[in-house]
């Protein structure tokens, strides 16, 4: 078999298996050139391959080569680097995409040599990127850019650049003479590829899109996205789950696991009332909060209040939504954050999955970060220095 007759059947095994790759993966063109040493992707959905490179992938490497350079087009990586250095940009961008290629590994494998990102975290020597999912590929540079300012020699896969660009000027010139793509087209191209994307994650197919790039592409067209919104992405993902005491009726004959919902969904809210948060915003809080819980039938949220001691803690469940359009918050004095961590550890270690904090920020940290995600939202973010977790901003009501 041929490495091309090899690649267009990896193509058909993704339309049946992994059709949302598949079907973008149809717009790809295969062209062999050994000017390159691995593999690499043009705007215009050009695959350039070594065929020496490919001939040594197994079939589920090939898929998974795939289905990599799909995803580079999918999240517009080529589109979005703008005046970043090429290299960096790259190791951000597949730091990103292996992390959502990495949950689809039983029927696909990355080659080996790449960026291998595991549970959502990628290490290199002592430097470590980590929530992976929650970052976008713009948040990633920018950490590397300070963790990894010399950046080791990763393959460049990305063959984007234009052919007179400063960025071009970086790579072999006679491989760019013959890849280049002249600047004037790109926004067309883009345009291009976000129709396609759009087009084939409608209705059914909507389920295989990778986990990250709703988030991603999102986080382009409004990067401040609402706490709400980012809670739900969250729960969205670990709703679902793979379980072996169901078969996936896909696979038989074979034993995989099925897709099962999650019904033990736990979250812990708490609320700064150390006077820092407005009447306003408070009612606000609570009608999102609300919008949270009727939003999934298995989600537990447990709603702490807390200045410097914890005053109240309420269990919200489907059955008693209602309450919290009773709540009198109780607190209004000093701020220690350290209660709220301890009361966890004590009654709910190792079963939350997320602890969403209102605050100002300013108040005492926990010495050791939490097993779990934390998410402080707040409206003063440039006013303090947070620890762990992640900051989201506090949308303010009209």
């Amino acid at each position: 078999m041929t490495i091309e007759e090899r690649i267009i059947k990896a193509k058909c095994m993704l339309l049946q298996n992994e059709p949302w790759f598949g079907q973008l993966a149809c717009y790809l063109n295969l062209i062999e050139m050994k000017d390159i040493e691995t593999a690499g992707i043009l705007p215009n959905g050009d695959l350039y391959y070594n065929p020496d490179w490919i001939n040594g992938l197994a079939n589920s490497e090939l898929r998974g080569l795939v289905c990599h350079e799909v995803l580079h087009l999918a999240y517009q990586h080529p589109f979005r680097i703008q005046s970043r250095d090429l290299q960096l940009w790259n190791i951000a961008g597949d730091i990103k995409i292996n992390n959502d290629l990495y949950y689809k590994s039983f029927f696909l494998k990355l080659p080996q040599g790449g960026i291998l990102p595991e549970s959502n975290k990628w290490t290199f020597g002592k430097i470590t990127i980590e929530d992976i999912e929650e970052k976008t590929t713009e948040q990633i540079y920018e950490e590397l850019k300070k963790k990894l300012p010399n950046p080791p020699k990763f393959i460049i896969d990305l063959l984007m650049v234009d052919v007179n660009s400063k960025l071009g000027k970086k790579i072999n010139q006679k491989l760019l003479g013959k890849l280049g793509v002249k600047s004037k087209d790109l926004e067309e191209l883009s345009r291009d590829w976000q129709g396609r994307v759009s087009n084939v994650s409608q209705g059914k197919l909507k389920g295989n899109m990778p986990n990250g790039l709703l988030r991603e592409l999102n986080a382009l067209e409004n990067p401040e996205l609402s706490w709400l919104q980012i809670i739900q992405e969250r729960f969205s993902r670990k709703e679902k789950k793979r379980s072996w005491k169901s078969a996936n009726k896909k696979w038989l004959p074979f034993y995989y696991p099925a897709v099962v919902k999650d019904k033990s969904l736990k979250a812990v809210i708490a609320i700064d009332t150390s006077a820092s948060m407005s009447k306003a915003e408070l009612t606000q809080t609570l009608s999102e909060i609300w919008g949270l819980a009727n939003s999934y039938r298995s989600i537990k949220l447990i709603m702490i209040t807390c200045d410097a001691k914890i005053h109240q803690v309420f269990t919200i469940e489907n059955g008693n939504k209602q309450m919290l359009f009773n709540i009198k918050l109780k607190g209004y004095g000093g701020t220690s954050f350290v209660p709220v961590f301890d009361w966890i550890e004590k009654e709910y270690r190792n079963t939350i999955d997320v602890l969403v904090y209102f605050t100002d920020g300013r108040g005492d940290f926990p010495e050791k970060k939490p097993f779990y995600q934390t998410y402080w939202v707040t409206q003063y973010s440039e006013r303090s220095s947070y620890p762990f977790g992640k900051i989201v901003k506090l949308r303010k009501t009209s």
